[in-house]
């Protein structure tokens, strides 16, 4: 499955509000997502989705790394009300 890999964007990007980069990856198992996010140098992860007007929202808070599950994916893989983007929102500190 493809999974996105969102971040908060450089704050020195000139667009205002909130921005996000996005890294998509192929990944079935939860080992495969930690090693991206290893290699992203993320600390924290959180359930992310954009609605179909494009705002970004965290499900929930977000969590160590290492605390990532199998069920995290599933809702990653999951479908959400219409049209709804999900992945996976990262934080490096």
């Amino acid at each position: 499955m493809r999974v996105g890999l969102f971040t908060p964007r450089d704050k020195n990007y000139k667009k205002k509000g909130m921005t996000t980069d996005v890294t998509f990856i192929e990944a079935t198992q939860v080992a495969e997502v930690l090693g991206a996010l290893g290699g992203l140098g993320a600390k924290r992860v959180g359930l992310f989705y954009r609605d179909n007007a494009g705002a970004g929202h965290l499900e929930g808070e977000l969590f160590a790394v290492g605390d990532l599950k199998q069920e995290n994916l599933d809702w990653v893989a999951g479908k959400g009300d219409a049209y709804q983007q999900r992945g996976l929102f990262y934080v490096k500190d």
